[in-house]
This record gives C-alpha cells, sequence and structure tokens, in this order.
C-alpha cells in the first residue's frame, strides 16, 4: 500500500514538473502571437496612411431622438467624398443629401442641427487610430480570443488608455490575423464630457484594395442632467457605393 502511494506521489511531481513548463511555454506562446498579430496591424495601418486612396461613398442615415415625451425620427441619404483619412484628420465633403423621411419636431431638429455644427467638427478630431507611433504610447492592448468569421479569423483585442483623457477610446477592436486589417471596432470615450452618461460606437470596415472604408457605423448617446435635460440619440450609417476618386 506504502508503494502505491508513493508511485501516486511520484507521478503527481512529475505532472506538476512537466505541466509547469508547458503552461509556461503555452503563455510564451500566445504572447508572441499578440505582438504578431499586433505588428500586422501597425503595419498595415502605416502602409495604409503612405497611400492613402480619397473615396466616394453613399450614406444611409436613420437618426432617432427621444426627448422626454418628444420623439424625433429622420432618415436620409448622403452622396460625399472622404478627401483625408489619416490619425491628424478628416475631411469630408458633402456633395448632396436627401432627406427620405421625418416625423414630428422638424423644426426643433434643423435648430438643433445648426446649434451642434461646432460639437459635430470637434467629434471628427477623434477616430479610431490605435496603430500610429504616437497612439501606440497612449494605449494598452491584449489579446483576447481568435474568432472565426466565414473564412477569416479575426483577433479581439482589448483596448484602454494608460490614462484617461478626451479623444482617447476604450473597447475592443477586431483585426484580420492574415492581413492585420481592422474590421471592427465596438469602443466608449475614456472620459465622458459633462453630463454624457452613455458614448458607444459600434463599427464594421471592410478592405477596398487595402485600404478600409466603413461598412457600418452605430453611435448610441445619452446625455443626462437632472431636471433639466435627458436625451437619448440613436444613429445607424451605412456605407455603400464606396470607390475610389482622384485627388
Amino acid at each position: 500500500m506504502n508503494s502505491e502511494r508513493g508511485i501516486f506521489f511520484i507521478r503527481l511531481m512529475l505532472v506538476l514538473l512537466v505541466a509547469g513548463p508547458l503552461q509556461s511555454a503555452a503563455v510564451h506562446a500566445e504572447r508572441m502571437s499578440e505582438r504578431e498579430i499586433l505588428q500586422k496591424a501597425v503595419d498595415y495601418a502605416a502602409r495604409e496612411r503612405e497611400s492613402f486612396r480619397p473615396y466616394k461613398f453613399k450614406m444611409d442615415t436613420h437618426v432617432r431622438v427621444v426627448d422626454g415625451d418628444d420623439q424625433l425620427e429622420e432618415e436620409s441619404m448622403t452622396y460625399g467624398t472622404y478627401i483625408q483619412w489619416t490619425a491628424d484628420s478628416v475631411e469630408t465633403v458633402s456633395e448632396r443629401e436627401e432627406i427620405l423621411f421625418r416625423r414630428e419636431g422638424e423644426d426643433e431638429m434643423e435648430d438643433d442641427d445648426s446649434a451642434n455644427e461646432e460639437d459635430e467638427e470637434e467629434s471628427l478630431e477623434s477616430d479610431f487610430d490605435f496603430w500610429s507611433p504616437a497612439s501606440r504610447k497612449l494605449y494598452r492592448f491584449r489579446l483576447e480570443e481568435i474568432e472565426t468569421r466565414g473564412d477569416r479569423e479575426l483577433a479581439r483585442i482589448k483596448v484602454r488608455p494608460k490614462k484617461k483623457r478626451r479623444g482617447l477610446w476604450r473597447g475592443k477592436v477586431w483585426v484580420d490575423t492574415a492581413t492585420g486589417a481592422m474590421l471592427e471596432v465596438d469602443v466608449d470615450p475614456s472620459k465622458s464630457r459633462f453630463a454624457v452618461r452613455r458614448m458607444n460606437i459600434k463599427g464594421t470596415f471592410r478592405e477596398l484594395d487595402n485600404q478600409i472604408v466603413p461598412r457600418q457605423m452605430n453611435m448610441a448617446l445619452e446625455v443626462k442632467l437632472p431636471l433639466i435635460v435627458h436625451i437619448k440619440i440613436n444613429m445607424d450609417m451605412h456605407f455603400t457605393e464606396c470607390g475610389f476618386v482622384d485627388p
């Protein structure tokens, strides 16, 4: 009996001795994989910045605004051009816009648009650049899982700023493990503005001749100041008919 116990404990010790290095090797391999994926994302973004080409697009937008008991709803179609989309700036030229559907609060919606032109321009200053040399110094990245989407494998990466500040994001991004292209985001601002209770942006992208262009974007925003204002905004944007144009 004692010999059997001795053999059992020897086997257990061998298992522990072997399992320890194997576990360390597995963790090391995962870290190597994470570094490789992040490097691919960095390289893809660098090539894209160097060879950026402006492109036209058609954008179908649906906006729903809930302000207390009032509800505003609008659908529109916009044709425009992205003149520049880099880590530094975004410039969008709207060529033609057509309101397809509008219900209630027409005057209020028009006034609200004009009042928020400055805020809209300011929001364009913050894009989803995580991979430029300057941005990489501001964020921490962690590989969470490899997901299979059709014939692609996407790495789900957790993104967190090293310090909370306006203009930075926190959340998750999905990167194609084969190319390094960032094809999906689900992020929130790292630091909220005054009275902004919630803001979330989800977006999917696709590759157009080795350049990322938007496929679909959703923004959910809730602004609340007790006894003064409580507004919920949901905006869906679908991008189609994307094609390159001459600079």
